[in-house]
């Protein structure tokens, strides 16, 4: 939604109630009077669509016991947070961006530790690693476009809805499942890193990840 600058003449006593809206929901002045025109319009703002889709994500993840959302001060993202069985209790964060406005990528998913134990960082960087090869591996589900990278002790996923344009619940959908399948994937590397056929291991559980992506596109296209 393109955004451009007005001038309006609006009474003191309405920009006053405004400021205090704006306030309560961490918004800026004009953000508060675009949420409110867009609602009396009947109209999605990028913020909107954002908060529903993040919405749509959080309900994917009730009923799962591992699984926590991390308090955020932010609308523009959501933190997943799962416990690894490890040394201390390290807490693995899925942090979800996603864009305002949908160019090449929808977002991002980065995946990381904090932590400081070289050991805990090694064993993820020596996940990372596996599981970029196997995505990579499938790289052709994704037209070409880079899948994933490696920064700084963390995971990075792009996001893209490829040639179709999904639903915010399918995104979603499709979001969870992604964080889920890595999930697994690292829990049981950490369980099984000793194993020669870890990588196997790992890549039956992408291969069921992709099949499942699949179908759910499938019926999808279906039901347009």
């Amino acid at each position: 939604m393109k955004k451009s600058v007005y001038s309006i003449l609006l009474s003191d006593e309405i920009i006053k109630q405004i400021d205090r809206l704006a306030y309560a929901n961490s918004m800026s002045r004009s953000a508060m009077i675009n949420n409110i025109l867009a609602e009396f319009l009947s109209l999605e703002t990028p913020e909107q669509k954002l908060k529903n889709i993040y919405g749509y994500i959080e309900k994917h993840f009730e009923g799962y016991s591992s699984f926590q959302k991390a308090f955020s001060s932010s609308d523009s993202m959501l933190t997943i947070n799962s416990a690894l069985e490890y040394k201390y209790n390290p807490t693995i964060r899925y942090k979800i961006v996603l864009h305002k406005v949908y160019g090449e990528a929808v977002g991002q998913i980065k995946i990381c530790a904090r932590t400081k134990s070289k050991n805990l960082i090694d064993d993820l960087n020596a996940f990372y690693e596996i599981w970029q090869s196997i995505e990579n591996n499938f790289s052709a589900f994704n037209n070409g476009v880079l899948l994933a990278e490696m920064k700084q002790s963390s995971y990075i996923r792009y996001l893209s809805q490829g040639e179709n344009d999904y639903s915010d619940e399918s995104l979603a959908e499709a979001i969870a499942l992604y964080i889920r399948t890595t999930d697994k994937a690292l829990k049981l590397y950490f369980n099984n890193k000793e194993k020669k056929d870890i990588y196997e291991l790992i890549a039956t559980i992408y291969k069921k990840y992709i099949y499942e992506i699949e179908s759910d596109q499938l019926q999808e296209d279906k039901n347009i």
